[in-house]
């Protein structure tokens, strides 16, 4: 009995598929990084205007790795006694009701998100 072998060349596929996913991977950073840009712009509206420091600290980061795409929409700022004075404006306390400007945000941005993930 003779040996057999048989031989496939991959090459072409595993090109192929490795540039729709490098493809898919940047359009999924693209839709991300887009979404986080959005969100801030839209925290920034819905954001009460007192001094303008709430509005001035909301800030975007995008980060990413091989593995996983971030974006994150934050209010940071501290009131002058040190209070995280943006928690407060968004959930409210039991003296002052809140005024929300992250999740509003959130909820404006979110489907559009979705949407161009779809389409990737």
């Amino acid at each position: 009995m003779g040996f057999v072998d048989y031989k496939i060349d991959t090459t072409k596929v595993v090109a192929e598929i490795t540039v729709k996913s490098k493809k898919a991977y940047e359009d999924i950073k693209t839709a991300t990084a887009l979404a986080g840009k959005n969100t801030e712009a839209s925290a920034k509206g819905f954001a009460p205007v007192d001094t303008g420091r709430l509005q001035f600290s909301i800030t975007y980061n995008f980060w990413y790795n091989s593995k996983e795409i971030h974006a994150a929409v934050t209010s940071p700022v501290l009131s002058p006694e040190g209070a995280p004075y943006g928690y407060f404006q968004e959930f409210g306390t039991r003296y002052i009701a809140g005024t929300p400007h992250l999740r509003p945000a959130f909820n404006a941005n979110y489907l559009k998100w979705l949407s161009d993930l779809e389409r990737v």
